[in-house]
């Protein structure tokens, strides 16, 4: 006995000692509990932790000269951040053998259990009563398991919150609620739910205790619970926050009648340790302003979490629990009041959710979730329809997942939104989409009669122009026939602009690249403004930087059709002076090359204020000299078109009275094709001896054609009709064959499916070139498909005639 005292006096003396040198630092313990469990723990009106646990905590943590910091949120929260080691222990946990696997557990300081709530009046005096009842209780509760050990044959339903379940009871609702004791009487008392009375059965009674993963720590707890056991603040706690909703307070009993100088001893001993704690710890006074900051965040953010859970139940989506494989609904959000019914309804009336979806939808629903991986999560998308409490049908949107729980079993959590408008409008959308398709083919099969019905007599009129411009004639004769040809050309000129700017709008023009001469292109059709100039007093040149490659690769007739309509352009409005077109190197790489081109003249220009609007359709620069320069005004809105298409750039400088320059650049891919590649022919000067068919109905084209075949030593055979080609088709070989595709009784694709068909009986074959006034994709596609070889558009070009008739004797 004298041993034991003498080490107290040490002890003593020790404490002392570091107690001088400590500084009152004192140690942060973290401390953590459920934010709304009262009177055990909550979150007070002021967001301030509060209850009998945090009482007892901070007395605990006084006794252990350490400063307590209180982390409350949702239970299974706390627990992660107990494992996760973010906090140091629990201060209310019910002690089972499962739990003390995990964690140590202090020496109980109070008891916990749960009881029987009854509705006043429903006859139900004692736990026997219950056993045909409808139950109700929070969702996981362990007291469900309870009712399966006293041969339980009611309804059980699950609720979030015990709150929740209480107040369903005092409704009228349910039978019977089972709540821990003091939780349900604290909220009975605070909602004042007057219609429950409590039975005084205890079940499921557990101890309550402290939990941490520290031993050590809990050593000291089951120390300090000691001496605050012994001084009796522990029982005055108990009566202060149990009194008013317990019939007999548990007793606690945490001394034995025997080691009381044992556990002087320890605590003595606990008193040692905490000293020299605080001495190893000094240096926490910081730590402890900044964790003390990081609490109240944490309070704040769990404030704003609270916020966002009561908009999302006030939102228009309404979310949803239900099991996988009953698909029984466990919860449903109180926005599902937008199609008329309630969440209790819905859940307590067992309702599963297809019984609301239209039987149509249900077997897709039903296959999709079936299909579904039993990996967690996983997530999936779909649209249906659903009955509303009037039998009205909407369409909702569902975003669900599927998880599983500790025991296997799979729940789905999503949300619907009611998207029936929408799928109108796409309804609305589709059948305005047909309505579109179908007027867009209208006009293309009009765009193409007008296209032959045009081109063919255009064809005519310039073929015979053309051929009576070669003959002898005086120099008034000459005269009148280049008047002619200019004005036939000029009205092609506006048909092709129409017809090219619709396909470009409807998005039917196709670029056709292949291998071409940028210098010959420009050469060539430099010479032909030349020879057809109308204003002698015009210098029309042109300027090619000699680094510009003999060949590239891109679609040689669109950029002709830019440069032609850009030269057309520059002459109408340049009456004196000159117009140049050039074009040098802009960037060069390894594959490709970008070609700056540009169209200038000495003209009359344009106000600074319109040029932005110049490439725009129908635009032109001035309304006020449209009576003096005529034009569809559709030229330069191609040309812009045309160069984006071509993934070019376009713009314009000008000033009034100063001329203007059109610029444009345009990207090409390089190739090594050298000049031997190229055939350049003058039809003029070659005499070939050839047999021709010649299928044509409209005369005029006919005699055109013939002329100009003729003219070339050719000897050419007409046919008025498909039927009447096939017939001299089979009297004779013919070396390549002239099919106009627009024919009376049997169109020209007609006719070249039959004589390719003969061919092959024959053993021979022969050319056919089409010659057509519109080709569109959809033209070529059944053209090539039906065997034809070349296209040739009206008004025929003969120069590209020739090239194409005697292609296979040139190479």
């Amino acid at each position: 006995m004298k041993r034991i005292l003498l080490f107290l006096v040490v002890v003593f003396c020790l404490g002392i000692i570091y107690g001088q040198n400590v500084e009152n630092v004192r140690k942060t313990i973290s401390i953590g509990g459920d934010y709304s469990y009262p009177p055990y723990e909550y979150l007070d009106d002021n967001h301030f932790p509060a209850g009998y646990n945090v009482e007892l905590s901070r007395r605990l943590a006084e006794q252990m000269d350490m400063t307590p910091r209180f982390r409350l949120a949702k239970w299974a929260q706390v627990r992660s951040w107990l494992d996760d080691g973010l906090i140091d222990m629990v201060q209310g946990m019910a002690l089972s053998s499962q739990r003390a696997r995990t964690y140590y557990f202090s020496k109980p300081h109070t008891q916990t259990w749960r009881s029987f709530f009854v509705r006043k009046g429903s006859g139900i005096k004692s736990s026997s009563d219950l056993i045909n009842a409808k139950v109700v209780l929070q969702q996981g509760d362990i007291a469900k398991d309870f009712l399966s050990t006293i041969e339980f044959a009611g309804s059980v339903a699950e609720v979030p919150t015990q709150e929740d379940a209480l107040k369903l009871l005092n409704k009228g609702v349910y039978d019977a609620a089972i709540v821990n004791h003091m939780h349900g009487m604290f909220i009975v008392g605070k909602d004042k739910l007057e219609h429950i009375s409590v039975l005084w059965d205890k079940i499921l009674v557990k101890d309550y205790c402290y939990a941490s993963k520290d031993k050590e720590l809990i050593e000291r707890i089951d120390v300090a619970l000691l001496k605050l056991a012994t001084n009796g603040e522990l029982d005055t706690l108990h009566k202060k926050w149990f009194a008013p909703y317990a019939e007999k307070l548990p007793h606690v009993s945490l001394l034995s009648d025997t080691g009381t100088i044992i556990t002087i001893i320890i605590a003595f001993l606990g008193i040692f340790l905490s000293i020299v704690m605080a001495f190893r710890h000094r240096g926490l006074r910081n730590r402890l302003r900044k964790l003390s900051t990081e609490h109240k965040t944490v309070i704040e953010h769990e404030s704003e979490l609270l916020r966002e859970h009561q908009l999302i139940d006030s939102s228009s989506f309404v979310f949803y629990k239900c099991s996988v494989n009953t698909m029984q609904l466990k919860y449903i959000s109180p926005s599902i009041s937008q199609w008329g019914y309630t969440s209790e309804d819905l859940i307590n009336e067992g309702m599963g959710m297809m019984d609301h979806v239209h039987e149509e939808d249900r077997n897709a629903i039903l296959e999709l979730i079936q299909k579904s991986p039993e990996t967690d999560p996983c997530t999936s998308t779909k649209y249906y329809r659903i009955f509303d409490s009037d039998k009205n049908i909407h369409w909702v949107y569902d975003f669900s997942i599927i998880v599983h729980d500790d025991r296997g079993e799979a729940f789905s959590y999503g949300f619907m939104q009611d998207v029936s408008s929408q799928r109108e409008m796409e309804k609305e959308l589709i059948e305005a989409r047909d309505k579109a398709e179908s007027a867009s083919i209208a006009k293309e099969q009009f765009l193409a009669g007008v296209s032959h019905e045009i081109r063919t007599p255009l064809n005519g009129i310039i073929g015979l122009i053309n051929v009576l411009r070669e003959m002898e004639s005086d120099h008034s004769h000459r005269e009148i026939m280049d008047l002619i040809l200019s004005s036939g050309k000029s009205l092609m000129g506006i048909v092709s602009n129409i017809l090219d700017f619709s396909k470009i709008e409807s998005g039917k023009l196709e670029l056709m690249p292949g291998k071409f001469n940028p210098r010959y292109l420009i050469e060539e059709l430099i010479k032909s403004f030349v020879l057809q100039r109308e204003k002698g007093g015009i210098d029309i040149r042109s300027r090619v930087s000699d680094d510009i490659p003999d060949f590239v690769i891109g679609d040689m007739l669109r950029l002709r059709q830019i440069m032609t309509n850009l030269l057309q352009n520059a002459i109408k409005f340049t009456n004196s002076g000159w117009v140049e077109l050039s074009a040098e190197v802009y960037t060069l790489s390894e594959d490709d090359i970008r070609i700056l081109f540009c169209v200038s003249d000495t003209g009359i220009g344009m106000k600074l204020a319109k040029v932005k609007d110049i490439f725009d359709r129908f635009g032109k620069a001035d309304s006020t000299i449209s009576n003096s320069y005529t034009g569809s005004g559709l030229g330069l809105s191609i040309v812009r078109r045309l160069v984006e298409l071509m993934e070019g750039l376009v713009w314009v400088e000008s000033e009034t009275g100063s001329g203007s320059r059109f610029f444009f650049l345009i990207p090409f891919r390089l190739t090594d094709t050298t000049d031997a590649d190229v055939a350049r022919s003058d039809p003029a000067s070659m005499n070939n001896s050839m047999l021709i068919l010649l299928v044509e109905d409209d005369p005029v084209s006919q005699k055109v054609t013939k002329l100009q075949l003729e003219k070339w030593g050719m000897q050419v055979d007409v046919a008025n009709s498909g039927y009447e080609a096939l017939e001299l088709y089979d009297a004779k070989t013919y070396d390549c064959i002239l099919l106009d595709l627009h024919l009376p009784s049997m169109d020209g694709i007609t006719v070249c499916r039959l004589i390719r068909e003969h061919e092959r009986k024959r053993g021979i074959y022969s050319k056919i070139v089409a010659l057509t006034a519109a080709s569109t994709k959809e033209d070529r596609a059944r053209c090539l498909e039906a065997g034809i070889d070349e296209f040739v558009t009206k008004p025929v070009d003969f120069r590209v005639l020739h090239r194409l008739i005697t292609k296979d004797k040139q190479e």
